[in-house]
């Protein structure tokens, strides 16, 4: 998705995620059952770091992290932004 956006997206363009994700390793007991169950499905699943996986994945792309709004259910909206 992330490669796809580089590609895809004019300067200023936005990709936007929505989900669980932790924050610097922590996240909320349900978010961490969550990812448990994922990655024992598949261990390449699993609740996905802010500021350890998609921020270096994202800049590595061109792609800056601008907003993070907190929503319901514990999940967020992450807006990165094409530099």
């Amino acid at each position: 998705i992330v490669a796809g956006a580089q590609r895809l997206l004019v300067k200023g363009g936005e990709l936007i995620f929505y989900g669980p994700f932790s924050r610097n390793g922590k996240m909320t007991e349900g978010n961490r059952r969550f990812s448990a169950d994922l990655r024992r499905r598949d261990g390449r699943w699993g609740v996905r770091d802010i500021e350890h996986d998609l921020v270096p994945l994202a800049s590595n792309s061109g792609l800056s992290l601008d907003k993070t709004v907190q929503m319901p259910k514990n999940n967020l909206l992450l807006v990165f932004v094409k530099v």
